[in-house]
């Protein structure tokens, strides 16, 4: 398990190191301004994507006959564009109630639901290497996809179009070429489709996993939510330049933590998993000694940031990003937290409590939006915003960490301790 999900890791991180390494490049070719429209774009998008296909991709990894699959995959094809054609005509309708300074934004037009359309069948896709563990395939996509966008926004914003329709023709660009990766490997090996059983295996399909979107598809759309919040608030609140800076700044802080935050939590996961399955006690000390050691091997990066954040930023990615620099040092009370909780973020919904973990996420929406509201009725300045935002975060990360305790202890109450190895007496 571990050297598959290394595996795995191996694509991830050379896609994130690819990011990382681009972003000097990419923050010297575009304007705050455009980033900002783009990072609309994109958050406009999250919030759209638990739709494409109402979660229904997750009976890939279920349906026990893999003659199966091909009726599940197009099934979540023709809902993700019948979602695509729904999103167009909700935009045209909807767009004179917007907010003026959303009326005309590029999220707004018909780019987002073609952007839905490639972005939902990768997010389909994504799960027929999953099925059939070609973990090597799932690593290559991730790779194929980084290289296609850095590759095509550096080209397009040297050739003289530094735009964020540049931006957003690149990342689209990236997620089809990923898409057709991982589709085109599953069509030349695997059973097709029988026209004739079509009909009546989706409605199978559908009776069958109909309970997976009342319950995947709202905890979906609330972590959406409060992924896309912030760029939309500080966009409403100050300027689409600001919620640019935003972006700059929670791409370089936040990526390189969620690379290494990714890689250690799959393992705590397996680890964790493996413990409550066999009855046996450990967990509960597992969880501390995580969160403890990454506490420990945050602080020297979060003083830096806190110390630095101002200086480093503007000379890594150029000086127009002064205010994303501010905006690192404002958030390092979030990244410690995310630091110290990011390995265990997903082990309530590994642990089955899934309705705790949405019954967090919405605390988290709901803190959120008071923490925005608070800030336009007080008039506080970009970066007290963002100050404030970081705050609320690193709160509701202290309390996942709290009931992530619970849970566990909970889960082990009643378990045998685990025993030492016994030392052989010579």
């Amino acid at each position: 398990m571990i050297r598959s999900a290394f595996t795995v890791l191996q694509g991830t991180a050379l896609a994130q190191l690819l990011g990382v390494l681009m972003l000097p490049v990419i923050g010297r070719l575009f304007s705050p301004d455009a980033f900002g429209d783009f990072q609309l774009f994109q958050s406009a998008l999250t919030l759209a994507l638990p739709f494409a296909a109402f979660r229904l991709e997750y009976a890939i990894l279920r349906v026990r006959r893999d003659g199966t699959v091909g009726y599940v995959l197009a099934l979540c094809l023709a809902i993700n564009v019948a979602m695509a054609l729904l999103l167009s005509v909700l935009l045209r309708v909807g767009s004179p109630f917007l907010p003026e300074v959303h009326r005309e934004a590029l999220w707004a037009t018909d780019l987002l639901p073609l952007a839905l359309l490639v972005a939902g069948a990768l997010q389909t896709a994504s799960y027929l290497p999953v099925r059939a563990k070609r973990f090597r395939l799932i690593a290559g996509s991730k790779l194929t996809q980084a290289v296609t966008f850095h590759g095509g926004a550096i080209a397009l914003g040297a050739g003289g179009w530094p735009t964020a329709v540049a931006l957003v023709a690149s990342d689209l660009a990236g997620r089809a070429a990923a898409a057709a990766l991982l589709l085109v490997r599953w069509l030349t090996s695997e059973p097709r489709v029988g026209l004739r059983r079509v009909r009546r295996t989706f409605a199978a399909i559908l009776r069958r996993y109909r309970d997976d979107p009342l319950y995947a598809v709202p905890s979906s759309f609330v972590s959406a939510l409060a992924a896309a919040l912030p760029v939309f608030a500080l966009s409403t609140l100050f300027s689409q330049a600001t919620a640019g800076q935003f972006a700059m700044a929670w791409r370089i802080s936040l990526m390189p933590v969620a690379m290494v935050t990714f890689a250690i939590s799959q393992v705590v996961n397996s680890e964790v998993s493996e413990l409550i399955r066999e009855r046996r006690r450990g967990a509960f000390a597992l969880t501390s000694r995580v969160a403890g050691g990454m506490a420990v091997l945050a602080v020297p990066p979060i003083v830096l940031a806190a110390v630095a954040g101002e200086a480093i930023v503007p000379f890594v990615v150029g000086r127009q990003w002064t205010d994303a620099g501010r905006m690192v040092q404002a958030m390092t009370p979030f990244l410690f937290m995310s630091v110290v909780a990011g390995p265990l973020n997903t082990l309530l919904v590994v642990l089955g409590r899934q309705w705790v973990h949405l019954a967090w996420e919405g605390a988290r929406a709901v803190l959120l939006i008071a923490g925005f509201l608070l800030a336009e009725r007080g008039a506080l300045s970009p970066l007290e915003t963002v100050l404030l935002y970081s705050a609320a975060m690193a709160v509701m990360s202290a309390v996942y960490l709290v009931l992530v305790r619970f849970v566990v202890r909970d889960a082990e109450a009643g378990f045998e301790p685990v025993q030492p190895p016994r030392t052989p007496v010579p």
